[in-house]
C-alpha cells in the first residue's frame, strides 16, 4: 500500500494523496510541535473509506514531518 500513497511537502504543508483517486489530506505545520489537519477530500470510488485513509495519511504525514525536522 505504501507505493499507493504520495506524500509531498510544499511550504508549511504536507499533502498526502492516494494514487489514482481524488482522496487527499492536507496537514499544516504550526507553532505547536504537531501537525494540524487542514483539509480532507473524499473519493467515494476509492478502494478504502475516508476513515481508513486518514489513519494512513496521518502516519505518512508524521513520517515526512520527522524527516523535515518539523517534529521529533
Amino acid at each position: 500500500m505504501s507505493d499507493e500513497i504520495l506524500v509531498e511537502a510544499i511550504g508549511g504543508e504536507i499533502i498526502v494523496r492516494l494514487r489514482g483517486t481524488a482522496m487527499k489530506a492536507v496537514y499544516r505545520k504550526g507553532s505547536d510541535p504537531w501537525l494540524t489537519l487542514a483539509q480532507t477530500i473524499e473519493d467515494r470510488d476509492a478502494p478504502m473509506k475516508l476513515s481508513e485513509f486518514r489513519v494512513i495519511a496521518w502516519e505518512a504525514a508524521n513520517k515526512k514531518a520527522r524527516e523535515l525536522g518539523w517534529i521529533v
